[in-house]
Order: structure tokens, then C-alpha cells, then sequence
């Protein structure tokens, strides 16, 4: 099982890759986590991803919109008679960069406010403060995102190595992060 504190996840199944894409595909709707099919849409399997014999990206099905929900990025590679899944947890890329634009944007507003303000007397204390308080609702959204996404690697986790256990007599795989 996943380590709470750890993003990192590798998984040894022995069985070949092609084999493991053929298990995953049983828990695992496939198209784009960011511009989703039909199939992602109405589908009702467990995961939600793009799969193939040497890569995969997965996220848990929520039934909700969360930009800061995590992601599997990882890789699957054949490796003494077997396969060795590895990858990290984290953010979709995009999600990552955001918030420093964001705050670029936000700051550069109130730079703009402070300095170019000719009158310097203060009854526009509204527009200063707006950045400042679109800046907190930023760091709020991330974190609310991030307290609903908390578990999800466990989760992620758990489902792919009940998936790849399957057909193996009920062998385990084994899972290291």
C-alpha cells in the first residue's frame, strides 16, 4: 500500500505488460484527464486514465469537478519476467503552474494599485485589497481541492493492485513506495 507521506509507487506484477494493460482495463475508463471522452463521461469503472503497455496517467472517478485531484503519472516496463509499474502522485501539470500565475497576475495588479495611485489617499482601499483577498480565495480553493483529493492515492493504489492480482491465483503483487 501507498505510504501517506510518500508520492512515489512501485508496483512488480508477474505477468507482461500487454497482461497488465489487459487487467487495468477492467478498472480503468479510458480518454484525456483534462478534456474527457464519452466513455470517461458515462462510464462506470473505477479509474479514469490513459493506459498503454509503456505508460499510464490515472485519477479516481469523483462525480464532481476538482482541478487539484491526484493523478498517477507513471510507466510500465518489462523486468525480470514481469512487469515493474513506477510513477508518482501529484498534480495534473497545468494545476502546478496555475497558482504561481495566479499570484504573478494578483501582485502585479497590486504593485499596480499602490504605485500608478496619484492620490495616495486611501479611499480606495477597496481596490487594494482585492488582489489581497482574491489571493486568500486562491489558497483556499487549493486546499479545499487538496482536502477532498487526500486519500486518493491509497485509493488509486489499492485499486490497481487488486486489478493486477486478479487471474494470478490471488498472489499479491509486490507494492513499494
Amino acid at each position: 500500500m501507498a505510504d501517506a507521506r510518500s508520492n512515489r509507487l512501485e508496483i512488480f506484477v508477474a505477468v507482461s505488460p500487454k497482461e497488465c494493460v489487459d487487467r487495468l482495463d477492467a478498472v480503468v475508463d479510458r480518454g484525456g484527464l483534462m478534456l474527457p471522452s464519452w466513455k470517461v463521461v458515462f462510464g462506470s469503472k473505477l479509474l479514469i486514465g490513459q493506459l498503454s503497455e509503456t505508460k499510464l496517467q490515472l485519477r479516481k472517478r469523483i462525480g464532481y469537478r476538482n482541478s487539484s485531484q491526484t493523478i498517477l503519472n507513471g510507466t510500465m516496463r518489462a523486468q525480470d519476467g514481469g512487469t515493474m509499474i513506477s510513477g508518482e502522485f501529484g498534480l495534473h501539470p497545468v494545476v502546478r503552474i496555475f497558482p504561481f500565475v495566479w499570484c504573478v497576475l494578483l501582485l502585479s495588479a497590486l504593485a499596480g494599485f499602490v504605485i500608478l495611485d496619484p492620490k495616495k489617499e486611501g479611499s480606495d482601499w477597496a481596490l487594494v485589497m482585492a488582489p489581497v483577498l482574491l489571493m486568500v480565495l486562491g489558497m483556499a480553493v487549493v486546499w479545499i481541492g487538496k482536502y477532498f483529493a487526500r486519500d486518493e492515492a491509497r485509493f488509486i493504489t489499492a485499486t490497481l493492485t487488486e486489478a493486477l492480482q486478479r487471474r494470478e491465483g490471488g498472489k499479491k503483487p509486490n507494492v513499494s513506495s
